[in-house]
């Protein structure tokens, strides 16, 4: 839901240990931007251009044991904030979605697995992304002893190649290399000190994104987490792990059919002029179920996620 958020955090659940936070004026030391953008930025001619960003965000990606944090970069430039995101998947070099695809289903084990110990740790539980699980009328012929037999993995924690084509084109203008979440899962926190701690244990380990505690523009409440992730095997490809309460885990997989419908109505349209009365209806009825639903939800969360 992270594509629909409100950017509304909660004050103290971002920090500004981030790096590259410290310099001036947020902006990388102007010896750097000289190295790198040379005669151009000397001329005046590379501020505010997507190279100027690119090289603002090298000094904003994240590092084991120093997360980058979304609210800052963000309240910046939108632009920075895609920069950064640009820089940071670099981490995955795929040539094409079927590798991307193969990589996940390969991958996706040894993620699965390491995500389960640090929640195990915290005495924290890992959940299932609902995924193609709730959406995908075909599933269950191609579940086999408990496994989706199109990844090999459980079902909803790999992206199917259909559902990163349809990403890529929504939302990346095609650049299947931007999708963030080709392997992901959930972990149930019912306070926000759950939900530091784990996150904090993940970024000392983990190239970390993390989005802080946050409600989206249909209602849920989250915290979302991505990770350069490098399997034992040396496979590279950013992964998602989603920080829920139960309460909101639940309601989620309650509202993800007409949020489905909706996600599929609203990118059919690129320009509000162009919705037709009845479609701008059922949009506006699709989003108020899934905030009636989360409105409910809330009303089981602990305080510190209010």
């Amino acid at each position: 839901f992270r594509d629909f958020g409100s950017g509304d955090y909660k004050e103290g659940a971002m920090n500004l240990g981030l790096a590259g936070l410290s310099g001036i004026s947020f902006i990388p030391f102007a010896g750097d931007l000289l190295k790198e953008g040379g005669k151009q930025f000397a001329k005046g001619k590379i501020k505010g251009t997507k190279a100027f960003n690119d090289l603002r965000a090298k000094k904003l990606v994240p590092t084991k044991g120093n997360p980058t944090f979304e609210g800052p970069v963000r309240d910046k430039s939108k632009d920075l904030e895609k920069a950064v995101d640009r820089q940071m998947n670099k981490h995955q070099d795929f040539t094409s979605i079927e590798e991307m695809f193969e990589t996940a289903k390969s991958a996706n084990k040894p993620f699965q697995k390491e995500i389960d110990d640090v929640a195990m740790n915290l005495n924290l539980r890992t959940a299932g992304s609902p995924g193609e699980v709730i959406t995908d009328p075909a599933l269950m012929k191609y579940i086999k002893n408990g496994l989706d037999t199109r990844t090999g993995n459980a079902p909803g924690t790999v992206k199917l190649i259909e559902s990163m084509k349809r990403k890529a084109k929504d939302k990346y203008f095609g650049d299947f290399t931007q999708i963030t979440d080709p392997i992901r899962t959930r972990v149930i926190a019912n306070t926000t000190q759950e939900a530091d701690e784990f996150a904090s244990q993940i970024a000392n380990r983990y190239p970390t994104k993390d989005s802080g505690n946050q409600i989206s523009g249909l209602g849920l409440r989250d915290r979302k987490l991505n990770i350069q992730y490098t399997s034992p095997n040396g496979e590279k490809i950013i992964a998602e792990i989603g920080i829920v309460p139960q309460a909101m885990k639940d309601a989620s997989e309650l509202t993800h059919k007409p949020y489905e419908a909706w996600r599929v109505l609203t990118a059919k349209y690129k320009n509000v002029e162009d919705v037709p009365i009845q479609v701008k209806n059922q949009i506006k009825e699709l989003k108020q179920v899934q905030l009636d639903i989360f409105a409910d939800a809330e009303k089981s969360l602990d305080s510190s996620w209010l």
